[in-house]
């Protein structure tokens, strides 16, 4: 019994005895005395432990898991995290700028780098600062747990006291309505630990997501940048070669087909470059949205990048799938929270050999004191099994609840295998990235870049056909676009990667530009 609950009993107590004292030969002196030794004696000192020690320490832990929730909150511990690698002066000029919507497009205006596009997008994402929410009420829930059931015991102590079995007891509790209330209390906190541990981990899920989807934005937008800038100068050269085309088609020197074919590529080029920079202006978007800015905010010429690419084996990879991915540990834990409720269910739903503490704790009424029978505390009751018509829809409950466990563990497995594929996908799709951009970088474009050279030199000199010109041209600009889009599929094959072993791509920043 809590102080609150002593010393209600104990006011109930005095102001009986004050109403029993002003009738006379109402109540036998002896009764009075027994009665207010009786309020006296359960009044915890000051010097000794109350006698519901029990509940106090399970509220003191529920306490101290709560203070560990909101230090957590408090340091964000987990966006540090997934930001390693980051310049701490990145960080602190996102947190900076962030509030502001104007400020960060005229930043965006000007060109920003992959690693302070991350940071603004750990501070302005919506959908990160909803799972952050929500992690921080998941929290709050280990407070309402300790004190609403402090306030549903002090409505047990008062109802005891007033509970005088006079008159229909119609109104009584079902034995199977009682359970042990210091067990509940202890799965209700195991239970708010486990919600708030899923909580933080689905804001951890989120944040990764949001970041690594930032970062395939990124690589979209520099590879439109840099395939316009190839579609630029490839133009520029194909322009001068039909300007010459038409020079030697006066003199004689080219037919009218050249000029044709050298002003079709032309038109060719233009409309692949309309093409990429559309292409651009779609990945900004798809950045923007995560920054939460408008759409059409423009973006300035963005600063190269490089991750650092070190090929891992696909064991080491599956592995890390297993520890840290946030997809398996949240499904672990769901399996853990289930087994709770089903443990919580029975204690609180079946019922017990005696009739223990109800919700509103019916006591024995006049019978209590020390003039109580001795059969008082137990007094006989009707057999309650799982036959009895009343328990027959808490059974029914829990059997739901118990289906739930096996349910949750198919959801692990299938969390498992989802995400060790997708990891393997990564996987295999920047291996074959990186042989990619080897061949092309080793074999494909030094000759392609040589072959260009010679072509245009003789066709410039009238020593060579359009035709060999125009092939030579077209191998070259297609071997530069394959080398640039091998780039862009081995950085978001990284981030997949990244992503699916529960990580994002910033640990992988070794080397910024302007």
């Amino acid at each position: 019994m809590s102080i609150v609950q002593a010393h209600t009993v104990l006011l109930l107590c005095l102001t009986w005895v004050a109403v029993a004292a002003a009738q006379p030969g109402a109540v036998e002196q002896d009764l009075l005395r027994g009665h207010l030794e009786q309020a006296a004696g359960l009044v915890p000192h000051a010097n000794q432990p109350g006698a519901d020690t029990a509940l106090q320490s399970l509220q003191a832990d529920i306490a101290a898991r709560r203070q560990a929730g909101s230090e957590a909150l408090e340091h964000n511990v987990e966006a540090a995290t997934l930001l390693t690698g980051l310049a701490p002066q990145t960080l602190a000029q996102a947190q900076r700028l962030a509030p502001d919507t104007a400020v960060v497009q005229a930043v965006l205006k000007e060109g920003v780098t992959l690693s302070f596009l991350l940071a603004l997008t750990a501070r302005r994402n919506a959908e990160a600062h909803n799972a952050y929410q929500h992690w921080r009420a998941t929290v709050q829930r280990f407070e309402q747990a300790a004190y609403l059931e402090e306030l549903v015991g002090q409505y047990r102590s008062f109802v005891r006291e007033l509970e005088t079995q006079v008159g229909p007891q119609s109104h009584k509790e079902m034995p199977a309505k009682t359970f042990p209330f210091p067990a509940v209390l202890a799965l209700k906190g195991q239970a708010i630990d486990l919600e708030a541990e899923i909580a933080r981990l689905g804001y951890q899920q989120t944040l990764r997501t949001v970041l690594n989807q930032a970062a395939r934005a990124f690589f979209d937008l520099q590879f439109a940048t840099q395939a316009r800038t190839i579609m630029t100068a490839n133009r520029d050269l194909v322009a001068q070669m039909e300007a010459i085309t038409r020079a030697q088609l006066q003199a004689g020197a080219a037919t009218q087909v050249d000029v044709l074919k050298a002003q079709a590529l032309l038109a060719r080029l233009d409309t692949k470059q309309l093409s990429y920079e559309r292409q651009r202006r779609n990945a900004a978007a798809q950045a923007n949205a995560l920054l939460a800015v408008p759409p059409h905010t423009l973006w300035g010429v963005e600063s190269a990048v490089a991750l650092h690419d070190q090929p891992g084996r696909i064991e080491d990879a599956l592995q890390q799938v297993r520890t840290e991915s946030q997809e398996v540990r949240k499904a672990a834990r769901e399996i853990e929270l289930m087994q709770t409720m089903v443990r919580m269910a029975e204690t609180m739903l079946y019922p017990r050999a005696s009739i223990g503490s109800s919700q509103l704790e019916p006591s024995v009424g006049a019978e209590a004191g020390p003039t109580r029978t001795a059969m008082a505390a137990f007094p006989s009751m009707p057999v309650v099994g799982p036959e009895a018509a009343g328990f027959g829809a808490n059974a029914a409950y829990i059997d739901e609840l118990r289906l739930r466990v096996p349910q949750a563990q198919a959801l692990l497995d299938e969390a498992m295998a989802r995400t060790a594929f997708l990891a393997q996908e990564a996987h295999y799709r920047a291996d074959v990235s990186r042989r990619e951009m080897q061949t092309l970088a080793q074999a494909v474009l030094p000759r392609a870049q040589h072959a260009l050279a010679a072509t245009r030199e003789q066709y410039a000199a009238g020593r060579g056909p359009f035709r060999d010109f125009f092939e030579a041209s077209q191998t070259h600009l297609e071997a530069e676009l394959m080398h640039a889009e091998a780039h862009r599929d081995l950085h978001k094959a990284l981030a997949d990667l990244q992503d699916a072993t529960g990580t994002t791509v910033a640990p992988l920043l070794v080397r910024l530009t302007k």
